[in-house]
């Protein structure tokens, strides 16, 4: 009896060890299964967020270092981000980033404001970087002009001066359905004085578009009233 109650106790023994060592199996399984997630790291939120580095994290200093790596003769091919660039003519402009996916341009020493919603590209080589919009015809156009060339012409036809705030002039890059053709250009618009029937002063709202590639005046919009009114050249 006594050999038979030793038998009993050492096998319930033995299966206490048994489940003791399955259960701790299992925690093992599960803790080795955390630890080779993510090819052996255990990523969190937080450790994604902190190394998650979007374009808009990128200023004008990120811009300048990532230029100076890029060597010469190497010709670097990207949406355009916030910086400061060097056109071929040697004319330095700078681009910010606006709301709703828009950019300005400002361009030259008074740094002539031009705000657009396309998607510019850049072709940066040597130092120098060039703007460049695919069209909706899928051809890609080149900003050959600048946008204080493109205004004078406009100002020229329209008999005015200054493209400035007191005439509420401003300057949008867009295209252009002109016949089956796309066109890349720059809508200048602002207001003049006028005299409608030579007697009643009235502001007119006047848009004049110039292909942003070769300077070409497409085409004056004023209002349907213009035929009636005056419009005296600026002194």
């Amino acid at each position: 009896m006594k050999s038979k109650g030793i038998f009993i106790f050492a096998l319930i023994l033995v299966f206490g060890l048994g489940l003791v060592l399955a259960e701790e199996n299992s925690t093992n399984n599960e803790t080795g299964s955390n630890e080779t997630d993510f090819n052996g790291t255990d990523f969190n939120e937080t450790d994604l967020n902190e190394t998650d580095v979007n374009e808009t994290d990128l200023n004008e200093t990120d811009v300048k270092k990532d230029k100076a790596k890029r060597g010469l003769g190497q010709v670097i091919r990207g949406r355009v981000r916030a910086g400061i660039y060097t056109s071929e003519s040697g004319e330095t402009f700078r681009v910010r980033d606006l709301a709703q996916n828009r950019m300005l341009l400002l361009f030259g020493e008074n740094e002539t404001g031009v705000e657009t919603g396309l998607e510019i590209e850049e072709e940066t080589e040597n130092g120098t970087t060039k703007l460049k919009v695919k069209l909706k015809n899928g051809r890609s156009a080149e900003v050959k002009i600048m946008p204080s060339v493109a205004s004078q012409k406009a100002l020229e036809r329209l008999r005015l001066r200054t493209c400035s705030e007191e005439n509420n002039c401003s300057i949008e890059l867009r295209e252009f359905e002109d016949g089956a053709e796309m066109r890349l250009a720059y809508e200048i618009q602002l207001e003049r004085h006028s005299r409608i029937l030579g007697i009643f002063k009235s502001k007119m709202n006047v848009r004049a578009q110039v292909d942003a590639e070769n300077g070409e005046v497409l085409g004056i919009n004023k209002p349907w009233w213009a035929w009636l009114a005056t419009e005296p050249a600026e002194e």
